[in-house]
């Protein structure tokens, strides 16, 4: 995962290298996998892991930065941004280099293919539990509270209608039972 800058704009990456004899990744390898607009240098996350249990790649994707989420990325199905991502790099489909697998939550619906949950604001640092296999993520608040989820297919966190569990902006959005809250918060 990386940023590139064409233009005005900036673009998140997502690429496979290949390793060359020296060990390290070959620049010249580059094949891209997802390529995104970025509204802001901000908040585009960007940690990858693949799961220990499925072989997909997993893809932390922040808000995009712009403050408390006025464009309601987090919450929109029409973006990646906000999102957890999970896609499938071995087995490319539709003239990409990869693939979602069809049990992503909104995999033939209204929303975009690669999405596996939502509402998230800047999710930073996560990892899977060794022994469950469970997916643990920290997530950055927007002024008070941080928060600590487990993510699963198709949870929604909330964001930008609750930072932890308190509202933030709640306009539009559903009452909380209908957010995952967080294990744990702390200001």
């Amino acid at each position: 995962f990386y940023v590139e800058n064409i233009g005005a704009a900036y673009w998140a990456v997502v690429a496979r290298y290949y390793v060359g004899p020296n060990g390290q990744a070959d620049p010249a390898t580059e094949e891209r996998l997802l390529h995104f607009e970025l509204p802001t240098l901000r908040h585009h996350a960007g940690a990858m892991h693949f799961g220990p249990n499925d072989g997909y790649l997993y893809i932390a994707v922040g808000d995009g930065g712009i403050g408390s989420d006025k464009k309601g990325n987090a919450q929109s199905m029409q973006t990646l941004l906000g999102k957890m991502l999970r896609i499938d790099v071995d087995n490319p489909a539709n003239g990409n280099n990869y693939s979602s697998p069809v049990d992503n939550p909104f995999v033939g619906t209204a929303g975009l293919d690669e999405i596996y949950a939502l509402g998230l604001r800047n999710p930073w640092r996560w990892s899977f539990d060794r022994q469950t296999g469970g997916l643990y993520l920290g997530d950055v608040g927007q002024n008070s509270w941080e928060e600590i989820d487990i993510i699963i297919n198709g949870g929604n966190y909330g964001w930008r209608c609750y930072e932890g569990n308190h509202a933030y902006n709640t306009s539009g959005c559903l009452p909380q039972s209908s957010y995952i809250a967080p294990i744990h918060e702390y200001d």
